[in-house]
């Protein structure tokens, strides 16, 4: 489902899941009743849909100085950290529960930042961060794996917060990714109703998405009916118009919407796909430890897609990640991506660096080894997925047109395929290492379970050059094969073989047309489709061989 700024479809959304409408201000009044059987009732739901539990709020949270916890490390470390930052996390623990979160953070908010060491963190070293952040395009975000408007620190909430950064950062823009948490309406509609004041006014760049889910679209519905009764504002289809330039409506409504990663990575096939929301590489503030992340393979060994190092006073600078974001690479949120990578030839996420440009070595040998096939699965997916992408008519990238394609692609695949020699080293060194008899029964398992990814998505990266060396291959059967070769998963990675051949007579220019119609049927089958669930590039497929026209 598309996002949308309509909040009509709120209404559609939760009658479609067949949800009940919480009609908030009769549910408080009733609450304030002197019948006890209605009030204690009132309460029950106002519990369920809208209050946070006690003990889970910002406000009981332990607060911590942001000041201290950054000045605990050596100067050369502050500043690397300045450089590097992606995120000020502004609480520990998160009220949203929300099912399609690739995090797994502490349910209720367990410590945060105080309102007054954020302000002096800021009138200290927000002019070192602006300085820092020049080199870079990247804005900082108030969240990782929490929810900004969890925010809650005497009295003040994130709508405080957000007025002190714009003192320092006042053109910066900003992109806020809520779920609308318990006990948090009070702070959402309040930072709301002020963007809606300001932004026009002020030109203030800021995005709010506010993802819905079947755990939460209730209160966001409740939530902005009383943003509308507050201001006055007209019927919807004005509202949507109101809203729609900052701030959208982020559905993950059906299942295939909701990301089998963090609470549900079991379900994840890690062989089908190793991307995740993960993009950067950097430093996070948070209010119980600075952390390093870096973007790796989202699987059952690391279920949000990030690899964490925890910094502190002893960390080795060189160990700190330089600043990247995944959308430099990969990805496309407009028809203008494509062209514009393949001017700044930028087409493969590259193994993690530090600031001098060195790739990072964890001192561990077996760490390092899971660490670098743990990225370049990673990296080596995300072309595919573009690649893949350039036919699906849901991606911005079907737009453009077939020439600005074609550069892609060759791009995109000579990127990956310089790499591939590097690559293929570290898989003999993960072999060597595996029959080295040093490791023990758990470790083999999980270097196996990296080796097998790496080695798949080498396989995938190598047959759909091969296809694209050929003569006269379009753009389409590139991205055709691509689309295929990623239905390869923990379910029918075993016939791999038998999958590549089946593809081969599928579209091969000598065989006979009954030969490409049963090959296709045969494909079709061994990668899990049926009747009743084609893939969407069946059509394609068929009128490329010539067996429909």
């Amino acid at each position: 489902m598309p996002e949308t700024a309509s909040t009509d479809q709120l209404t559609e959304w939760r009658e479609k899941l067949e949800l009940k409408k919480i009609d908030v201000l009769r549910l408080k009044q009733e609450a304030a009743s002197l019948d006890q059987e209605k009030s204690l009732r009132a309460k029950r739901v106002l519990d369920q849909y809208w209050n946070v539990k006690e003990g889970k709020s910002s406000e009981d949270a332990e607060s911590k100085d942001l000041v201290a916890l950054f000045e605990s490390l050596p100067p050369e470390l502050q500043e690397q950290v300045l450089e590097n930052l992606i995120s000020i996390q502004l609480t520990w623990g998160c009220n949203g529960l929300c099912p399609f979160c690739a995090y797994e953070p502490d349910k209720g908010v367990k410590a945060k930042f105080s309102f007054e060491s954020l302000k002096a963190f800021l009138a200290k070293y927000g002019e070192r961060l602006k300085k820092a952040k020049e080199s870079s395009s990247g804005s900082i975000p108030h969240y990782w794996d929490s929810d900004p408007f969890d925010y809650l620190d005497q009295g003040h909430d994130y709508l405080d917060f957000y007025l002190e950064w714009r003192k320092y950062f006042p053109n910066e823009p900003i992109f806020i990714s809520t779920a609308v948490p318990k006990g948090s309406t009070d702070a959402f509609k309040r930072f709301i109703i002020y963007v809606w004041n300001h932004y026009y006014k002020e030109n203030q760049m800021v995005q709010v998405r506010v993802s819905v889910s079947k755990a939460n679209i209730q209160r966001i519905e409740a939530v902005f009916e009383e943003i509308k009764q507050e201001m006055g504002w007209p019927i919807n289809k004005d509202i949507e118009e109101i809203l729609s330039p900052f701030l959208s409506f982020s559905p993950r409504i059906e299942d295939d919407e909701i990301d089998d990663l963090g609470p549900r990575i079991n379900k994840h096939d890690d062989f089908a796909s190793s991307n995740s929301p993960s993009c950067s590489d950097g430093v996070v503030l948070t209010p119980l430890q600075i952390k390093a992340i870096t973007m790796t393979a989202a699987n059952v060994y690391e279920p949000s897609g990030e690899k964490t190092m925890i910094i502190n006073q002893d960390t080795p600078v060189n160990m700190i990640p330089s600043y990247t974001s995944k959308a430099y690479f990969n990805g496309f949120s407009s028809n203008t991506d494509l062209v514009l990578r393949t001017e700044m030839r930028q087409a493969f996420l590259p193994m993690v660096i530090n600031s001098d440009g060195r790739e990072i070595i964890l001192p561990d040998k077996y760490e390092n080894t899971i660490y670098r096939l743990g990225r370049w699965s990673f990296s080596l997916d995300l072309v595919l997925i573009d690649i893949a992408n350039l036919i699906n008519p849901n991606s911005p990238a079907y737009e453009n047109t077939t020439r600005e394609k074609e550069e892609y692609q060759v791009l995109a695949l000579q990127a990956a395929n310089i790499h591939l020699d590097e690559i293929k080293d570290d898989l003999k060194k993960a072999e060597e290492l595996f029959n080295s008899g040093l490791l023990t029964p758990e470790q083999m398992s999980k270097l196996e379970f990296y080796y097998m990814l790496t080695y798949l998505r080498v396989m995938q990266i190598s047959l759909v050059t091969n296809t694209a060396s050929g003569f006269f291959v379009s753009a389409e059967e590139i991205s055709l094969q691509a689309n295929i070769l990623k239905e390869i998963n923990k379910k029918n990675i075993d016939q791999i073989e038998e999958i590549i051949e089946l593809l081969r007579v599928s579209v091969d220019l000598k065989a006979t047309a009954e030969n490409k119609k049963i090959s296709i049927e045969l494909l079709v089958k061994t990668l899990g489709f049926t009747e009743d669930k084609k893939p969407r590039w069946l059509g394609i497929l068929q009128r490329r061989a010539g067996v429909i026209s």
